[in-house]
């Protein structure tokens, strides 16, 4: 195939989707900066990157949150699938992702106790490699993803690139839906007037039973509207 030169990330101004290669420097405005990551693909509507560089994992944690996003969260079978696709359509043999084994848990145990998502999200599917986690090294705190879909415990210091995952969603706290991991993609819903967003009435009912209506009781007890 040719190589097109473009910018090959939908989330910027000038994506090109004849595009199938780009540089970094050709995409504009993108949420992610893509002189430090390139465009992977999209699931689910979560945007994924990967690292050009590769900094120490908690480093990379910090970079990946400045992008607006995480080291990639892997919650599902179908979404680690995907992701050892990617890999392997983009000759990457592993990545870092953003799972950690947390000291402080109370669930603390060597080696396979206490590992958690960047994002909070809950733990409870995963594809350890047989015979991992194993700590083998000592200070194996950090997971890694392979292009064979399994996953490892290794060290902060390694040499792997950077899985960065985008996820698009409301980023308003006023909002019924909001997220707080999304990039907002002005998908925001609001309650109405006077509502909650389970649909219930936040204030006084008046004497006409209506949510803030306007009429109201007279002292002879008389609705006047």
């Amino acid at each position: 195939n040719d190589c097109i030169l473009g910018c090959t990330d939908p989330l910027a101004d000038n994506y090109d989707p004849g595009a199938n290669a780009h540089d970094g420097e050709l995409c504009q405005d993108s949420p992610v900066n893509t002189e430090d990551f390139s465009y992977l693909g999209e699931f689910n509507g979560h945007q994924y990157y990967i690292s050009y560089d590769s900094p120490t994992w908690e480093e990379g944690k910090v970079l990946a949150e400045s992008n607006n996003g995480y080291l990639a969260a892997i919650t599902s079978e179908e979404e680690n699938s995907f992701l050892s696709n990617l890999l392997v359509e983009n000759s990457i043999d592993w990545v870092k992702i953003g799972l950690f084994q947390n000291l402080e848990s109370e669930d603390y145990l060597e080696p396979n106790q206490g590992w958690e998502w960047v994002t909070g999200e809950v733990f409870d599917y995963q594809n350890w490699n047989p015979g991992e986690p194993n700590n083998v090294n000592g200070g194996e705190h950090y997971g890694i993803l392979y292009s064979t879909g399994f996953w490892n415990d290794g060290v902060n210091i390694t040499d792997e690139l950077l899985l960065l995952e985008l996820e698009l969603g409301c980023a308003d706290e006023n909002a019924c839906n909001y997220n707080s991991n999304a990039y907002d993609d002005g998908s925001c819903e609001y309650a109405l007037e006077n509502f909650d967003c389970e649909g219930n009435c936040i204030v006084d009912i008046d004497c006409a039973g209506d949510c803030a209506g306007d009429a109201l009781e007279d002292e002879c007890g008389v609705c006047n509207g």
